[in-house]
């Protein structure tokens, strides 16, 4: 979009959205307990949350739990999606919709956030709010290498196919870098909504500074 508009308007900003910052990174404080869901889970506990679809590669989580059968993936969020793959498959658990409100004891009972999409046009056109809000959290990420995703650098670990998730979380279980972390958390202080807010100011004044 801004590549498109710019051509026609040289005055054009993109302001990228933000995240709700401070609900999410109640999940890497002392503030809430985890979901009681997830405590029995084996860890290391990955997870996601969101609208399960057709962009969501369930066949890769799938291969993931069968190849780590010790391992838990939990899902939260309504299911559009055909999970067939998860068939069999007791460390998958399907968690359902659970309130805005209540994410961030999910995402405190996370080890791992994954953000397994397909690769097709529509997700290499997208910029997943959900990515910001596991960072906000404080979470290690995995995700599929979207251009997006690739420009947030070290923050987030990529992968292609399953074998690669699995190589990039037995590398977090050996550095011990599971979990909410606070100082994870801080380095997304400067996505919230509030911060976005002041962008927009800033492009508003120097627009109007030049009218004026």
């Amino acid at each position: 979009l801004f590549e498109s508009k710019s051509k026609l308007n040289s005055n054009t900003h993109l302001v990228l959205h933000g995240v709700d910052y401070e609900h999410f990174r109640c999940a890497a404080s002392g503030l809430i307990k985890v979901a009681e869901e997830l405590k029995a889970m084996p860890r290391p506990v990955l997870g996601f949350h969101g609208l399960i679809a057709d962009w969501v590669d369930v066949p890769l989580m799938a291969e993931i739990a069968r190849k780590r059968p010790n391992w838990s993936i939990a899902l939260i969020g309504k299911a559009e999606a055909d999970l067939s793959p998860f068939s069999g498959l007791a460390n998958v658990h399907m968690l359902g919709h659970r309130p805005y409100s209540r994410l961030p004891e999910y995402l405190k009972g996370f080890d791992v956030a994954i953000l397994p999409f397909v690769i097709n046009e529509l997700t290499l056109a997208a910029n997943p709010l959900k990515l910001r809000e596991y960072l906000a959290a404080g979470l290690p990420v995995i995700s599929a290498p979207l251009p997006e995703v690739l420009k947030l650098g070290d923050l987030v670990g990529t992968a292609s196919d399953a074998d690669g998730y699995i190589k990039l979380i037995e590398d977090l279980i050996k550095s011990r870098s599971l979990g909410p972390d606070p100082d994870r958390a801080d380095q997304v202080k400067n996505e919230s909504w509030d911060y976005k807010v002041g962008e927009l100011e800033d492009c508003l004044e120097r627009t109007l500074n030049g009218i004026a």
